[in-house]
């Protein structure tokens, strides 16, 4: 599987997570990170061969720079690992 960075965004918004300004996506990953495992259900789902990662706005521009400094690297490796879940394993046809 291949793991990218992109627009994931727009889908969380329409899921109704957690969205607002400056924070942008990476909100729903700092309060709700399921809406983040759920969408990734939802792209492989749909039959996508790559998913994204959320981490477009987990910059210090969107959640501040001492929210980066203090969480940044948790939050990027929240979207990998999302606590209590298992590990997406997929099946190519």
């Amino acid at each position: 599987m291949i793991v990218l960075d992109g627009g994931i965004g727009r889908h969380l918004e329409k899921m109704g997570a957690p969205f607002g300004q400056p924070e942008w996506s990476a909100l729903s990953l700092i309060q709700d990170p399921d809406f983040v495992f759920r969408a990734h259900h939802d792209f492989i789902n749909a039959g996508a061969d790559v998913i994204t990662t959320n981490s477009y706005a987990i910059v210090p521009f969107h959640i501040g720079r001492s929210l980066f400094e203090q969480e940044g690297k948790f939050y990027y490796i929240r979207q990998v690992i999302l606590p209590g879940k298992q590990p997406i394993h997929i099946k190519k046809k």
